[in-house]
């Protein structure tokens, strides 16, 4: 006789509900290291607009003339997740603002929108604790 070798029915169902297990406990895991990944990249580009204002500021002592659609554009390139933008401009003062974007939105609710100020300030719109959006 011979014999025949390969995997039985069992065999396979028990593999492909073991992969699934592993798949929904990582999955949850995964996409919140993205949320996270994703939100320092926002906290990089708030801090590196507001290192250029800041440089701005020494030349001109004013923030009120820049250019904000330049320094935006220059600055910050092709990030689909957040949106940037800057407000409360006036001689002396800033509020730089990011707002999470579709599904970074619905990832992180406990965060929100990142804001930083002038004087280094940072805070955040969700209920979250800053220390935990804003890492030091």
């Amino acid at each position: 006789m011979k014999k025949i070798s390969g995997l039985t029915l069992l065999e396979l169902l028990v593999t492909l509900s073991i992969i699934s297990i592993l798949t929904l406990i990582a999955y949850p895991s995964y996409q919140h290291h993205l949320t996270q990944t994703y939100r320092t990249r926002a906290i990089q580009n708030l801090l590196l607009i507001s290192k250029k204002l800041y440089i701005y500021y020494l030349h001109e002592h004013s923030y009120q003339n820049v250019n904000i659609d330049a320094l935006l554009t220059t600055t910050i390139k092709h990030d689909q997740r957040y949106h940037y933008s800057i407000e409360n401009l006036t001689v002396q003062t800033y509020q730089l603002i990011a707002t999470p974007l579709a599904q970074q939105a619905k990832n992180d609710q406990t965060c929100g929108k990142l804001f930083i100020n002038q004087f280094g300030e940072k805070d955040i719109s969700g209920d979250g604790k800053l220390s935990d959006c804003w890492p030091t």
